[in-house]
C-alpha cells in the first residue's frame, strides 16, 4: 500500500508547476459526461433489479441516525463551492451567472436525488459507499467506466489544488506572501504542500468515507456556508441593497450550517476512533448473487 501511495504521490507532484489551469475546462467538460453517463447506465442495472425483484427488504425512507453523515458527505460534493467566484468573475456577462448557477445547481439535485432513491430501492442496506464497487468486475460496461471516472479525477486534480491555493490567497493576512514575483514560487510550494498532505493521510489508512465526512464538514462547511454569507452580505452591503430582514435570513442559514458541521465532525472523529465497521455487507447484493 505504501508503495503504492508513493508511485502515486510521484505522478501528482508535477501537476504542483501546473499554473494555468484554464485547458483543463475541457478535461472538466469529458468527466461531467462520463459522471452523467455512468449514474444513467448504472440507473438503468439498478432499475432492472427493482423490475425485476421489487423493491429491498432493506431499503429506508429515512435513517435519521444516519443523517450527520449524510450532512458531511453532502458537504464534501460542495469541494467546487470556491470556485463560484472566479468563474463569475471571469464571465462576459457577470449578471447571468445567478440564473445560470441556480439551473445547473437544480437539474443536478434532482439527478442524484433520483438516482439516490433508486439506488436506494434497488439494493437497500447492501449499498456501498462508492457506487462503482456494487458491481462485480464481470460487468465489463460498469468496469469501464470506472476506469475513465478515475482518469477524470486524476486529469482534473489540478484543478483542486488550484482551487484550494486562490482560496488561500483570498485570506486577508496570506495575501502579501503571493504578491508580486513570489506568486508563482509561493503557489508552487503550497500545491506541493497540498499534493504531499493528501497523500499522507490516505497512507495513514483512515476510512475514505469516514475522511469525507470530516473533510466535508470542517473544509466545505466553511466554504459552503460561512464564505457566501460574508461575500454576499458584504457585497449587498456595499451597494445598498442589504435589508435587514435577508441579513439575518443569511446569517441563519450560516449559522445552521457551521452547528450542523459541528455534529457531524464529532460523528466523523468517533467513528474513526471506533472503526465503525459498513453493514452492507449484512444485506444480499442482487447484482453479485
Amino acid at each position: 500500500m505504501w508503495m503504492i501511495n508513493g508511485a502515486g504521490l510521484l505522478l501528482c507532484l508535477p501537476f504542483a508547476f501546473i499554473h494555468n489551469v484554464s485547458a483543463f475546462v475541457y478535461v472538466t467538460i469529458a468527466c461531467l459526461v462520463i459522471i452523467f453517463g455512468s449514474l444513467m447506465v448504472i440507473g438503468g442495472y439498478f432499475v432492472n433489479v427493482i423490475n425485476i425483484n421489487g423493491p429491498a427488504e432493506s431499503a429506508v425512507a429515512m435513517n435519521w441516525v444516519k443523517f450527520p453523515e449524510f450532512f458531511g458527505m453532502a458537504c464534501f460534493s460542495l469541494e467546487g463551492i470556491g470556485l463560484i467566484f472566479p468563474i463569475r468573475g471571469s464571465l462576459a456577462k457577470p449578471k447571468i451567472f445567478t440564473k445560470l448557477f441556480v439551473t445547473c445547481a437544480c437539474i443536478a439535485v434532482v439527478f442524484y436525488i433520483a438516482f439516490g432513491t433508486i439506488a436506494n430501492l434497488a439494493l437497500g442496506g447492501a449499498t456501498k459507499g462508492i457506487i462503482f464497487h456494487n458491481f462485480p468486475k464481470s460487468y465489463t460496461g460498469i468496469f469501464v467506466l470506472q476506469f475513465l471516472y478515475a482518469i477524470g479525477i486524476f486529469t482534473t486534480f489540478p484543478l483542486y489544488i488550484q482551487a484550494c491555493v486562490n482560496t488561500i490567497k483570498k485570506v486577508g493576512f496570506m495575501k502579501r506572501f503571493y504578491e508580486g514575483k513570489n506568486d508563482y514560487r509561493i503557489s508552487t510550494v503550497s500545491r506541493v504542500m497540498f499534493i504531499v498532505l493528501m497523500f499522507l493521510i490516505c497512507m495513514t489508512g483512515v476510512n475514505l468515507l469516514d475522511f469525507m465526512d470530516l473533510a466535508g464538514s470542517i473544509c466545505n462547511g466553511f466554504l459552503a456556508f460561512v464564505l457566501p454569507v460574508m461575500v454576499l452580505l458584504a457585497y449587498k452591503q456595499s451597494v445598498g441593497e442589504l435589508t435587514k430582514f435577508e441579513k439575518w435570513a443569511h446569517i441563519a442559514v450560516g449559522a445552521a450550517g457551521v452547528l450542523m458541521s459541528a455534529v457531524t465532525i464529532g460523528f466523523a472523529i468517533n467513528n474513526m476512533i471506533n472503526r465503525q465497521k459498513h453493514n452492507h455487507g449484512m444485506y444480499p447484493n442482487p447484482l453479485t448473487g
